[in-house]
Formats: C-alpha cells, sequence, structure tokens
C-alpha cells in the first residue's frame, strides 16, 4: 500500500517548483495548512521532473508508481531524523547502547505510519526538530552562537 496522502501533496510541490503559488489550495492537493510538507517535497518532484517520472495517483492502471521509487526513500530519510534526536537524547541522558537500539527500533516503527503509510513526513521532522530544541535548552554548557553578555560598553 502506497500513502493515501502523499500524492495531493507531490502535486502541491509541483507547483511550488512551478512557482504556480496559486494553485497550492485547489483540487486535488487537499492542503488545508501551511505549505510546510509540500515545501519539503519540492526536491522529490524536482528529481521526479527531471526523470520524467509522472505524478499520477496510483489505482488499477497505475499500480507500482515510479514517483515512490524517489519519494518513499526520501520520506523514510526524512523522518529519521525524529530517530536521531531521540538517540541524542538517551546518548546525553546516558541510556546504554542495547537499549538506544531497541528505542530506534521502535521509533522506526512508530513512524512507519507516520511516513510510509500516510505520507506525512513533515509531522516526523517537526518532532525532530522539537527533540533537538530539547536537547539544546537542555545543554548546561552552550558553546555555539553564544557570545558572553558584556556589562561594559
Amino acid at each position: 500500500m502506497l500513502p493515501d496522502d502523499l500524492w495531493g501533496t507531490l502535486t502541491a510541490a509541483r507547483r511550488l517548483v512551478h512557482l504556480d503559488l496559486s494553485g497550492l489550495y485547489t483540487k486535488p492537493t487537499g492542503l488545508v495548512t501551511l505549505p510546510g510538507a509540500a515545501v519539503i517535497l519540492v526536491p522529490v518532484v524536482a528529481i521526479a521532473d527531471a526523470a520524467g517520472l509522472p505524478l499520477r495517483v496510483p489505482g488499477a492502471h497505475n499500480a507500482h508508481p515510479g514517483v515512490w521509487l524517489v519519494a518513499g526513500p526520501y520520506e523514510i530519510a526524512l523522518s529519521a531524523v525524529a530517530l536521531f534526536a531521540a538517540d541524542a537524547i538517551a546518548g546525553r541522558l546516558g541510556v546504554a547502547r542495547s537499549k538506544r537500539a531497541l528505542l530506534a527500533a521502535a521509533g522506526a516503527v512508530a513512524l512507519w505510519g507516520v511516513s510510509v503509510r500516510w505520507g506525512h513526513p513533515e509531522d516526523a521532522v517537526a518532532v525532530g526538530l522539537l527533540l533537538f530544541g530539547i536537547l539544546a535548552l537542555s545543554d548546561p554548557n552552550p558553546r555555539v552562537g553564544r557570545r558572553p553578555l558584556s556589562t561594559t560598553m
């Protein structure tokens, strides 16, 4: 089974690639929120366009769409942001490698439904960025991008 919501979002991403901004919220995209999902899928559409792969909706006459060979691995790679963030937090907490491997496997199973089944890698990216933000805020010794405040002028 292929992701149900992915095809409308890919259509919206194609409209972004072709700078057809007025078509983002028209049929068949199904977008009802900000176009973040379409924005992160722009590279998939660019590769599909360059390769000549059509964005036809899967069905009886299109059981194995070629664009899925690009979109599937890309969605899985995007979703891995949440796995890396969870592993970084577990590493900071001193969790053993065996338990971190179990955490990664459980996370991959949980992400499968979100990304591969429903076609929403943006949700996994949002969770991953949230976890990385929490990790950055919990750093007792921040080093990057911060200068000490000076009281003298």
